[in-house]
């Protein structure tokens, strides 16, 4: 609860942090989880504000805009390896875009992606984290041999008559 209280607005100001009195684009995807949490009637529990945060508010987190506040202070302490949080968040926008073309079912095999690529950065990314989480989605997922296989070419039109 103490980070929704730290990224709560109060009067123009986020712990220090000075902001406009206006709601800005950034500042929306919290409002919409903050309101989506509190209007239910279960209990705000940690786990259900964390459940609640879309993932495009988490690279948030790794912006620019929350260097002093949040990285230099705590995020980068999440980390067992040193890193670089402008490296983390290049990879986690890279990821994003990823994540909603697949959600948004747009075409990413046969397409100008690399996919082999993807995986493999998706699993240094949490690698970055735990080794051993990257271990156990490297093999419970079928993606290797997926994508080892060749896709079958479309079939041309039939000739018209």
């Amino acid at each position: 609860m103490q980070f929704i209280m730290y990224l709560q607005p109060n009067s123009g100001q986020r712990n220090g942090m000075t902001t406009s009195n206006s709601t800005s684009q950034s500042e929306t995807p919290y409002r919409k989880q903050k309101t989506k949490i509190t209007e239910k009637t279960h209990d705000v529990t940690p786990g259900r504000v964390i459940a609640e945060l879309t993932f495009a508010f988490w690279v948030k987190l790794t912006s620019g805009t929350y260097e002093k506040s949040l990285w230099v202070k705590y995020l980068h302490r999440i980390f067992p390896i040193r890193l670089k949080r402008t490296v983390l968040h290049d990879r986690l926008k890279q990821l994003k875009t990823l994540r909603n073309r697949i959600a948004h079912h747009e075409k990413i095999i046969g397409s100008r992606r690399n996919v082999r690529q993807d995986y493999a950065d998706l699993l240094e990314t949490i690698g970055w984290i735990s080794n051993d989480v990257r271990a156990w989605v490297k093999s419970t997922n079928c993606f290797e041999e997926r994508a080892a296989k060749k896709l079958p070419k479309k079939p041309k039109p039939a000739p018209q008559i």
